[in-house]
């Protein structure tokens, strides 16, 4: 092993050419100076009768029946390539096989490659054999990364004397695709030949050679109708030879060399297509075939990083509960497998386009990404693409972004200096689509990492708008929902609150920030003689049914309330109201009845928070006993109430959801609200009503319904 890996030539060949070789159907041996082989294509396996593996472990001495010496040119250290030499080789099985050989020395301190055949007619054999030293010299000589039918595409053109060469490759549907070109820089310095579109059939030269199966020789293609008006014609080329590759017995593409001048039919030309267009279309068909296999490679990965992709969107959609925050982590989690920016911006209600989200997969240009989110939403009147996708364009995508298209999609000089700076390479934008209707878009850019979109990423684009898409239409509902139950609760309020004599009366209702939590919270002001019924009640859920259920107790308990001014006796009452209805919520409701003249006041509780009173300035909760919510009881509960004087200072009514927050203490928070209460410079009820929201509820986002009910004596 040691040995082995002191020698220069055992990196020989490289990952590239090795993948071609490995795929050819002719055999490849590659010599070491001391004649041990190094390398051996599988096909080399197969005409020897040994695996590969096996071969390894074997020299040319022990492979050729009558001694290496018979290699001549293509012993160590010899120059140039011996002419193809029909030997007898020995077999796995110790038996004999008689093969053509040509060997290659591929120069000092590379391999000699030995390229083994079944004997062939000897005319076309001298033929082949100088080309095919050109062609693995060129292939040895490749830098790594290169692509090997490059090479031999350049030594078909050089040696041959044409500007241009390209292999067409035939697709499963049965549609030429040219795959590789080279083109002699002096001949193509414009690249108009690289831009060229696909090739139609009966307009150019590949399918006419794909459908004849025959080489074609054009002189001058200005004076054949049938080429005259084609793309090499029009690109100021003259003559052409194209001739099919073959595999086997099936056409798999077609080799198209082009010339800037007028070729004449030249017998050697000719002689060397008919007589190497096959050896030439199996090293071509490898290398097409080595080219699928690693497109297939390419694919199997790209599908990971989408499933990888789709297991982590997945788990956002189950662990995020915020809209926004839900498509900015989806957003973040697109990047870098599906791309290295993504954007997702959403129409609102009012038809507006918003960016929700823009992730970049570079930490140091996420300021950057959010100045794009937040300065640079797509211009609704121009002609950004985006805008193009959301109108009802269908999904766009472009493997280049010029600077001219940046000019023209960007708002201003600072809005260009931002996606430049991000580094702007390629986009694909894929409509977000609920109910049929386009609601926004998702944007993949391709920003630093130099990876150009093609078609088959609009299917990723696709699958993460498709989550985005649910993300948005439940955002959606729940919007419309939210509104619906919102406009029926607030329609249940008290329109106005009734005025009463020496009382002021200040009401509050504030929805909950998470649309999912539309409630029942409800207060009321009942007007009784010489008396009022000052309410506030909760019902449990956060849901349409809820504002339903409020409704129905809030004027059950009023009604109730007419007929009697005792709090304890009417949430007696409302108990047995609940019963007999088919509901199955709970509420907590909390009636204050005040004597208007005496200032006597009368506090009973059903499971509802302590109301808070001010008495000369201090402030403090009236100690109410607290028997169950409303619905909880099947028997009949005399429940209980307390007296209290209310001649002058505040009454401050109120639902949880003023004093609940996340990551805060119960007792705390309702001992901040006593020391807001307490400290409100107003001594108004309007006034002290703001100065309690604005006290509680300023810089906390509400979860929770709230109701405020402010009386001031």
């Amino acid at each position: 092993m040691a040995a082995r890996a002191a020698d220069p030539a055992a990196t020989w060949p490289s990952p590239e050419v090795r993948a071609v070789f490995d795929v050819l159907d002719e055999g490849v041996l590659a010599l070491s100076g001391a004649g041990r082989v190094l390398y051996a294509n599988p096909a080399a396996g197969t005409l020897l009768g040994s695996g590969p593996e096996r071969l390894l472990e074997t020299t040319g001495a022990e492979l050729l029946a009558d001694g290496v010496e018979q290699l001549g040119a293509g012993r160590a250290g010899s120059k140039g390539a011996s002419g193809p030499l029909v030997l007898d080789w020995v077999t796995g099985d110790g038996g004999r096989v008689r093969l053509e050989a040509t060997v290659n020395p591929l120069g000092d301190g590379l391999p000699v490659v030995v390229v083994l055949r079944h004997p062939a007619g000897q005319e076309q054999l001298s033929r082949w054999a100088s080309l095919t030293k050109l062609l693995f010299d060129r292939m040895a000589g490749l830098p790594a990364g290169a692509h090997a039918a490059e090479g031999v595409l350049e030594v078909l053109g050089t040696e041959l004397g044409w500007e241009t060469v390209s292999l067409w490759a035939l697709e499963p549907g049965g549609r030429l695709v040219r795959q590789h070109v080279w083109t002699d820089p002096r001949a193509d310095p414009a690249g108009v030949l690289r831009e060229r579109a696909r090739p139609e059939s009966g307009t150019t030269l590949p399918p006419h050679v794909l459908q004849s199966g025959e080489p074609l020789w054009v002189p001058d293609l200005r004076e054949d109708e049938r080429f005259a008006d084609g793309p090499a014609a029009a690109a100021g080329l003259v003559s052409a030879v194209v001739f099919p590759v073959r595999s086997g017995d099936s056409i798999v593409g077609v080799v198209e060399l082009l010339g800037a001048r007028r070729h004449l039919s030249e017998p050697e030309v000719s002689d060397l297509v008919g007589a190497a267009g096959r050896p030439i279309g199996e090293l071509l068909s490898a290398i097409l075939r080595t080219a699928e296999r690693e497109q297939l490679l390419r694919d199997v990965e790209r599908a990971r990083r989408i499933q990888d992709f789709l297991l982590r969107a997945s788990r956002v959609l189950a662990e995020a509960a915020d809209y926004g925050e839900t498509l900015d982590r989806l957003a973040e989690v697109a990047v870098p497998d599906l791309a290295d920016l993504c954007l997702i911006d959403v129409v609102d209600e009012s038809g507006l386009l918003r960016r929700m989200a823009a992730r970049h997969v570079d930490p140091a240009k996420r300021e950057l990404a959010r100045e794009l989110r937040d300065a640079f939403p797509p211009d609704p009147d121009g002609l950004h693409p985006i805008v193009e996708v959301v109108r009802g364009g269908g999904s766009r995508w472009s493997a280049e972004m010029s600077d001219d298209f940046l000019r023209a999609t960007t708002r201003g000089e600072r809005h260009f200096q931002v996606v430049k700076a991000l580094g702007f390479e390629s986009y694909v934008i894929v409509p977000l689509v609920v109910d049929g209707e386009v609601l926004g878009s998702v944007t993949l850019v391709s920003a630093g990492s130099g990876r150009r979109f093609g078609s088959e990423d609009v299917v990723s684009a696709e699958q993460l708008a498709s989550q985005v898409a649910s993300v948005v239409g439940r955002a959606r509902r729940h919007e419309r929902d939210h509104v619906a139950a919102l406009t029926l609760q607030r329609s249940l309020l008290p329109g106005r609150l009734p005025d009463l004599a020496g009382l002021q009366l200040a009401a509050r209702y504030l929805p909950a920030a998470d649309y999912n939590r539309v409630g029942g919270d409800w207060y009321d002001v009942v007007s009784l003689e010489g008396k009022a019924a000052l309410v506030v009640g909760d019902i449990e859920g956060h849901d349409l049914e809820a504002a339903v259920e409020m409704g129905r107790l809030r004027h059950a308990l009023a009604t109730i309330l007419l007929e009697t001014s005792d709090p304890a006796e009417a949430l007696t009452r409302l108990d047995r109201v609940a019963a007999a209805s088919s509901t199955e919520r709970m509420a907590t409701i909390v009636v204050a009845v005040l004597d208007l003249t005496s200032g006597e006041l009368e506090v009973a509780s059903a499971g509802h928070p302590l109301p808070i009173l001010t008495d000369k300035g201090i402030a403090a909760a009236i100690e109410v006993p607290v028997d169950p919510p409303i619905g909880i009881l099947t028997t009949r509960h005399d429940r209980r109430s307390l007296r209290a004087r209310f001649e002058g200072g505040l009454l401050v009514m109120f639902t949880d959801g003023l004093v609940e927050h996340r990551a805060v203490d119960w007792d705390v928070s309702f001992r901040r609200l006593v020391s807001v209460v307490e400290s409100s410079p107003q001594k108004d009820a309007e006034g002290t009503a703001d100065h309690i929201l604005s006290g509680m509820l300023g810089h906390v986002e509400g979860t929770d319904d709230v109701a405020l009910l402010v009386a001031a004596r």
